[in-house]
């Protein structure tokens, strides 16, 4: 599975001396950093730009980066024991179906997604939607609502692109 890292870079320490160029633009050479591990600041990677010198080659540390992507694919789903089954027949704050409701958190999360071409946005948007489904569903105290936010999650599970 493909991994976006979001980075962010400190332009006052690139060395403009060192910028050349091309057909299409203004280009500068940087080496990337992926670590095993994330640092203090939950970074995973370090940018450098690099240069050749007399000695032979520099660089400079202009920023890092994080995963912005889940590094996992979609969690499987497992159902609470005690908010399983059918439907209750009186739904009263039902305003949308089960489906309406998923359909709603998959298109909220596309826009956020869609713009971005390295993202494997499909899993993404999923991925988000369940955390928010979850999240609701760990503050909720009421039955009838847990029952909801499980069917939701399941039709989220489900849902096609």
């Amino acid at each position: 599975m493909s991994k976006l890292i979001k980075a962010s870079i400190d332009v006052t320490k690139i060395k403009k001396e060192h910028l050349f160029e091309g057909k299409k633009g203004t280009y500068a050479n940087v080496d990337i950093w992926i670590n095993d591990q994330e640092d203090d600041y939950g970074n995973i990677c370090s940018i450098a730009q690099s240069f050749k010198t007399d000695n032979g080659f520099d660089k400079v540390y202009i920023g890092n980066g994080k995963y912005l992507q889940p590094k996992n694919d979609v969690p499987p789903f497992e159902p609470a024991n005690d908010v399983s089954g059918d439907a209750p027949d009186d739904l009263p704050f039902l305003v949308m179906t089960l489906k309406e409701k998923a359909n709603e958190l998959i298109e909220q999360y596309s826009v956020t997604c869609s713009d971005i071409p390295e993202c494997n946005f499909k899993d993404r948007i999923k991925y988000c939607a369940l955390i928010c489904v979850d999240e609701m569903l760990n503050i909720s105290t009421i039955q009838l609502e847990k029952w909801y936010l499980t069917e939701v999650k399941k039709e989220i599970i489900n849902y096609e692109f």
